[in-house]
């Protein structure tokens, strides 16, 4: 190399929120951007001092996995082999490559490999991030083979751990990529067979069934532990029982003693013990044992433990848990949200991790203050260094808050209560336990023993800045040991046994855990497809499973093989497997064969006695051949068919419905809870499926309409009888026209529901090319852009202009461009595409060529361009 010539390095990112926000804390602002292999993946350029070395940085990124896994293209047809075919890697064959929307992310990398000596891999740093870094190899060595690669590891996007990733860069783990390559096999074999064989073989034989049914290694095993709570629910049978308490009242003060036999489930059989209470008369002190008590600060936080606090305390979902808080990480406010680490190396400063809590003017931070200022004063609470748990990935440390400043800018209300959470956990981990005295009382009257407790909290210590426990005093009247006393009454009470309830979503992810169903990184993915698939439903942050989803779990439970589908012993077989890969203990292709080997046992017996499948969802799905021979007027179809706003299950009928003119037969949704009635938009009911979203609006569950093209969203509230919000800043006339020909979720402009992709249709200006009264009209496409475009439908000039990506776009009123005199547009900015140019994300400006910040977004796809 040339004296003075500074090296090239190219850095790739997994994500572009995160690649951008490396450039702004290398290059300290100072870089330049250019198009990249996708509108979201931009190239920067900055230079940089690496260990010692003058280098000119090049920064992108990809979106996840840069290769897909499948089979073979005469494979992939449901006909093309027996689905058991699928389960042998000599037979079928697979295939790993760039699918097609790939391929400007990998062009990208390539034209940048080829004028750079060294690749550093800035993937997450787990298993999935190591086996993408090595598609990013495959894909730079192609174009430029001499390059260095290098792995930096970082467990937050702060300048101190990029800092040190730079200093401590080495070699991509090929191990950890082996492992999940030998879960994506097995998982796309498995998945495919099984998939393959129930779907053909349940086709046409019930009505109201998918026509896809779907089996994954992880989601059966998961809906197992929902079905599982479901059967002890229904099994239960409730029993009364009868206890004793002995109340007495000493000084004002009142104690209630509970009975050392707990309880006893014959009435008589309490009665008699009540009798020889009361043949002693009084009751004597017989133990009396006072101590300290602590309750102890929380745990340093892993991901599982995180989620379940979260679905606890802030009722959220595992799911939105994880894309908030990996919203957080690429923001930099958090560490890496995914770890198993519950131990914090004494290598980190965590007193400044406390100081940069106490900077802030949030309810917590002076509590921070508190907390280094106190340091060492063994009478109040000051900063301790935090309780181990059992736990070390040896990846990542346990998830913490990393900055405070900025945290006002976030304007989603789950990030802030997720990040109050996780600061306030960071806080109570670095405190003293709080503390307090505990007495215990023993007391005997006649043949019964009597247990009494009480408390005095002296500090609270943790507690004060950590809402999500509590522990309160429990004042009890003064004893002291061999004291007499007549007590008030002993009294007999009657109760019930409750069955166990369903089950939660903090319970679920802690049986996941319990028997390594998935992995921290992959709970909340597993939970959401039996949810989307329609196995089972969430009621009130808890789990239970819907008529398919028991069907098939009994299925499998009635068939006799050791290796139970949706039980948990084969997948956490498979996860200890990949760990052993880990570990260098097995080879790749020994944990590949192995596992279809064994799953190939497993189909040969479905195949065998598939009919108990059928013979279990027939208990809960009408036979197409009965369904043929019933009576259509008020036949009960006993489909499940979507839940109704009061969170019940609706079920399809079919009645004589009056119409205006006529009375007719119609198909329609009844609710048996509240009596609510549903026609269902107009539609082949076998093109009709739940959708796992609800109506912000209406509350009602949405339906997806099946096309060739895929899902089509539509409420079946909102399609008769659109809102007055799902029609704002849309034409009367459009307005008019959907209310009369029913409104689908892609023409509803409400903006804070995922599904709503009508947005606006809002006149601009007249159009300056037709002149023949058409108008620029703003508007939102099916997909979510934003664009403008002439409204003339014939032999118009077909102007068409795209916006930058943006939440939503308004038309401001009495707003005008003061160089064109043009209406103005307002911007609500959420993509993160443009979030270097606008970081206060709203911008109102003129996008007709007058504003020089929004030019550069603004692109003339179709017509004359816009003076600048």
């Amino acid at each position: 190399m040339p004296r003075g010539r500074k090296v090239r390095i190219l850095n790739v990112a997994e994500k572009p929120s995160v690649a951008r926000e490396i450039t702004r804390l290398l290059s300290g602002g100072n870089h330049d951007r250019k198009n990249g292999g996708t509108k979201y993946n931009h190239i920067f350029t900055f230079n940089y001092n690496v260990n010692g070395e003058d280098a000119e940085m090049v920064m992108t990124s990809i979106a996840g996995h840069l290769f897909s896994l499948d089979f073979e293209a005469k494979w992939k047809g449901w006909d093309s082999t027996n689905p058991i075919d699928l389960l042998n890697p000599a037979l079928v064959k697979v295939k790993k490559e760039v699918p097609e929307g790939n391929v400007g992310l990998a062009r990208a990398l390539q034209r940048e490999a080829r004028s750079c000596s060294t690749l550093i891999l800035w993937l997450d740093c787990d298993r999935e991030g190591e086996n993408i870094g090595f598609e990013v190899m495959d894909v730079c060595l192609e174009a430029n083979p001499h390059m260095r690669v290098l792995r930096a590891r970082f467990s937050a996007v702060t300048r101190r751990d990029i800092d040190r990733a730079l200093r401590t860069l080495g070699q991509p783990n090929e191990k950890d990529a082996d492992a999940v390559d030998a879960r994506q096999e097995t998982d796309l074999r498995i998945g495919a067979a099984f998939t393959r064989f129930i779907t053909k073989h349940l086709q046409g034989k019930f009505s109201g069934m998918p026509s896809l049914i779907s089996y994954g290694p992880c989601q059966f095993p998961t809906l197992g532990f929902v079905v599982d709570r479901q059967w002890q629910i229904d099994k239960f049978v409730p029993e009364d029982f009868w206890y004793l308490e002995m109340h007495h009242t000493k000084n004002g003060a009142k104690a209630v003693f509970k009975w050392d036999r707990t309880r006893v489930f014959d009435q008589l059989v309490c009665r008699v013990f009540q009798d020889c209470a009361k043949e002693g008369e009084v009751a004597k002190i017989t133990s009396y044992l006072a101590h300290p008590k602590s309750k102890w600060r929380p745990k340093p936080l892993a991901t599982i433990d995180m989620q379940k606090m979260a679905a606890r305390k802030l009722r959220m979902s595992s799911n939105d848990v994880m894309e908030v808080a990996e919203s957080l990480y690429q923001k930099g406010f958090l560490s890496y949200p995914r770890t198993e680490t519950d131990i914090f190396p004494t290598t980190m400063d965590l007193k400044g991790l406390v100081e940069i809590q106490s900077e802030g003017n949030q309810q917590w931070c002076a509590y921070a203050r508190n907390l280094l200022a106190n340091e060492g004063n063994p009478h109040v609470n000051g900063f301790q260094w935090p309780r181990s748990g059992k736990n070390n990935d040896e990846a990542h440390p346990p998830i913490h808050p990393t900055k405070l400043n900025g945290l006002e800018d976030i304007a989603d209300g789950r990030g802030l209560r997720l990040y109050e959470m996780i600061a306030r956990h960071f806080l109570a981990c670095c405190s003293c336990d709080a503390v307090g005295d505990e007495v215990k009382i023993e007391a005997q009257m006649g043949s019964e023993k009597f247990l009494l407790q009480g408390l005095t909290v002296r500090a609270r210590n943790y507690l004060d800045v950590y809402p999500y426990e509590n522990w309160v005093d429990k004042p009890i009247p003064t004893y002291a040991l061999h004291e007499v006393f007549r007590p008030d009454s002993i009294v007999m009470k009657q109760s019930r046994t409750q069955p166990p309830p369903p089950l939660s979503e903090a319970d679920l992810l802690a049986a996941m855990e319990k028997h390594n169903i998935g992995t921290d990184a992959t709970m909340h993915e597993h939970i959401m497809k039996i949810k989307s698939r329609d196995y089972a439903r969430q009621e009130d942050m808890c789990y239970r499973p819907n008529p398919l989803g028991k069907g098939l779990v009994e299925g499998f439970d009635s068939m006799s093989f050791d290796d139970d589908l949706s039980r948990p012993e084969l997948r956490a077989a498979m996860e200890r497997d990949m760990r052993s890969i880990c570990r260098g203990e097995k080879r790749k292709e020994e944990v590949i064969n192995a596992m279809l080997v064994r799953m190939t046992d497993v189909m040969q017996k479905v195949m065998e006695e598939k009919d108990k499948l059928v013979a279990s969802l027939s208990k809960y799905f009408q036979s197409v051949d009965a369904r043929n021979m019933r009576s259509k007027q008020g036949a009960d179809r006993r489909v499940v068919y979507l839940d109704c706003s009061c969170s019940r299950k609706m079920t399809v009928k079919t009645d004589v419905l009056p119409n205006q003119e006529q009375r007719r037969e119609a198909l329609y949704t009844f609710c048996p809870a509240c009596g609510t009635r549903r026609l269902p938009p107009p539609y082949p009911n076998d093109k009709l499926s739940p959708s796992e979203h609800k109506c912000p609006l209406c509350n009602a569950q949405v339906l997806n309409y099946i096309t060739q093209y895929g899902p089509n969203p539509v409420c079946p509230v909102c399609f008769h009888s659109p809102p007055q919000q799902a029609l704002a800043d849309i034409e009367e006339v459009v307005a008019t026209q959907r209310r009369q020909s029913g409104m689908k979720c892609r023409d509803c402009s409400y903006e804070d529901c995922a599904l709503a992709k009508g947005g606006l249709s809002t006149p601009l200006q007249p159009c300056p090319h037709c002149r023949d009264g058409s108008v620029w009209v703003t508007f939102k496409s099916s997909k979510g852009a934003f664009f403008i475009k002439c409204n003339k439908k014939e032999n118009g000039c077909g102007t068409f202009i795209g916006l930058p990506p943006s939440k939503s776009i308004k038309v401001v009123a009495n707003s005008r461009c003061g160089r064109c005199g043009r209406p103005q547009l307002k911007f609500n900015f959420t993509s993160t595409s443009v979030e270097f140019e606008f970081p206060e994300k709203q911008y109102t400006g003129c996008v007709l060529g007058c504003d020089e910040r929004l030019n550069p977004h603004v692109k003339v796809i179709k017509g004359p361009p816009l003076r600048r």
